[in-house]
């Protein structure tokens, strides 16, 4: 662990700069990095302490961050764990309470795509302009595609009743895998289509004036999937536990 940070200390690093990156780091992690970094900007030549610390700050950072993220990403979504000894019904508990986030995640996005469907399709009859028309079309293509492989690949099955603990495991499994694949194969079923026709939606009505938008959009489909792929990490670990499960 590294030496505490010392403002005061001759050729410490420049208290704002420290401080801001304390403020940027976790609670749990500040003590140790700036601790580091501190000795590193200590030991470095004069000439090229600051560069140092700032490169070595930039680059750590973010990475300490990435991680965190990715960590609470994997947590959302995620059912708890099933404990060995556990009595069917408190499995079977928890397999519905699975089952109905699943069921109800799938009902929210139909009726969102329902309203926005129907949206568009307005907009496309009363429209005069061909190419406003052939938009709204190909939109609301794609929402139906996306709902149409939200059903097949994502809807929750019915639990079995009067199973044995060992089969409601197994289905549990298995719908986690279903639940996986749905979140790692997410990109390309849902986020990819959606994302390219909002940008070319954007370009077209908006012309150049809609480049920096555009960007913004890929950026927030970009990081919708990065949560997706972390989530479906989360349900992997769940899944590496059922395959020890022993009852």
């Amino acid at each position: 662990m590294g030496k505490r940070m010392s403002g005061t200390s001759p050729g410490a690093p420049p208290r704002l700069l420290a401080a801001l990156v304390a403020w940027l780091l976790p609670p749990g992690q500040r003590e140790p990095v700036l601790g580091d970094l501190e000795e590193r900007f200590r030991a470095a030549p004069s000439s090229r302490a600051l560069p140092r610390y700032l490169f070595e700050a930039a680059t750590v950072v973010p990475a300490i961050l990435y991680t965190r993220l990715r960590s609470w990403f994997a947590g959302i979504g995620v059912p708890g764990r099933i404990q060995g000894g556990s009595g069917i019904a408190t499995v079977r508990a928890q397999v519905l309470e699975f089952q109905r986030e699943n069921s109800w995640g799938l009902r929210f996005y139909s009726s969102a795509c329902t309203l926005v469907s129907v949206r568009l399709a307005w907009k496309m009859f009363t429209s005069d302009l061909w190419l406003e028309r052939l938009v709204c079309a190909a939109l609301i293509t794609v929402f139906l595609f996306t709902l149409h492989q939200h059903y097949r690949r994502g809807s929750a099955r019915t639990v079995p009743e009067g199973d044995s603990l060992l089969n409601l495991v197994a289905f549990h499994r298995r719908e986690l895998a279903r639940r996986r694949d749905f979140l790692r194969t997410l990109w390309y079923w849902k986020i990819a289509p959606i994302a390219v026709s909002t940008v070319v939606v954007l370009l077209v009505k908006r012309g150049g004036e809609g480049f920096p938008t555009a960007l913004c959009t890929i950026g927030c489909f970009a990081f919708a999937n990065f949560a997706a792929r972390s989530q479906a990490r989360g349900i992997q670990g769940r899944i590496d536990e059922l395959d020890a499960f022993d009852g």
